[in-house]
């Protein structure tokens, strides 16, 4: 907790212009000891069977699939090729939509993803069939560390019977990063008493786009910050803080 005197509180509390929370990777070790872990689900789609290496260039001249959005994405609503995801979510989810019905009827359809040109896995296998036209497809979160930007290749076409290669598919690509978030925000008054916050505060409500203030007639304040990703480091104004 630090001692703040209330103008350095007053330059902080709004994090759209003046605050700033950036992420600084300490060493390889801090990467694996992120407290995220999210067990894998698949909604509409059907694991099925090894895949092989494709281009991974875009294309959509097949046009097997309309619209692919992404749930908990704060950047364009959901939709376009960058994808920014806070943190704080606990899951991250390709809704893919086909073109039509027919689709469907006239061969099966698969789907594959890639991460960095990595084939990665979605539900247990790396290949899996679409039983919908509009799916749910659980990504693995460790895929998106905070900190990275990460290239998502969606892969969505038929296969062969016997090779189980793809036959026909199109690709999309997409920019993958994870913005930062605070876990906790908190100021109280000399004595120890908790001073109201408004909006409260919530770090699954795009705290990066919020501002909050609080009213206090005296002089100093402790501020009580705490990141949701471990490694990150939080600066007040060009300073770090230290908790």
């Amino acid at each position: 907790m630090n001692k703040r005197t209330m103008k350095e509180v007053i330059s902080i509390l709004s994090f759209k212009a003046k605050r700033r929370l950036v992420v600084l990777i300490l060493s390889i070790a801090m990467l694996v000891t992120f407290p995220i872990n999210m067990n894998w689900f698949v909604s509409g789609i059907e694991a099925y069977a090894e895949t092989n290496e494709i281009d991974l260039s875009s294309s959509t001249k097949n046009g097997f699939v309309s619209d692919i959005s992404f749930a908990y994405n704060v950047n364009s609503a959901g939709h376009g090729d960058e994808i920014i995801l806070l943190d704080s979510s606990q899951m991250l989810t390709a809704k893919v939509s086909l073109t039509s019905q027919k689709i469907l009827d006239e061969g099966e359809l698969y789907i594959s993803v890639y991460v960095d040109g990595q084939l990665v896995k979605v539900g247990r296998k790396t290949q899996t069939k679409i039983k919908k036209i509009t799916s749910g497809c659980g990504l693995n979160h460790e895929d998106y560390p905070a900190g990275e930007v990460k290239n998502l290749s969606i892969v969505v076409g038929r296969i062969d019977d016997k090779t189980k290669n793809y036959t026909k598919y199109d690709v999309y690509n997409y920019r993958v990063s994870r913005a930062l978030t605070l876990k906790s925000l908190q100021i109280t008054k000399e004595g120890g008493e908790v001073l109201p916050i408004s909006p409260a505060y919530n770090a699954k409500a795009l705290p990066m786009e919020k501002e909050y203030s609080t009213v206090y007639d005296g002089n100093n304040v402790y501020l009580d910050l705490a990141a949701t990703t471990a490694a990150a480091q939080i600066y007040v104004g060009n300073s770090l803080y230290d908790a």
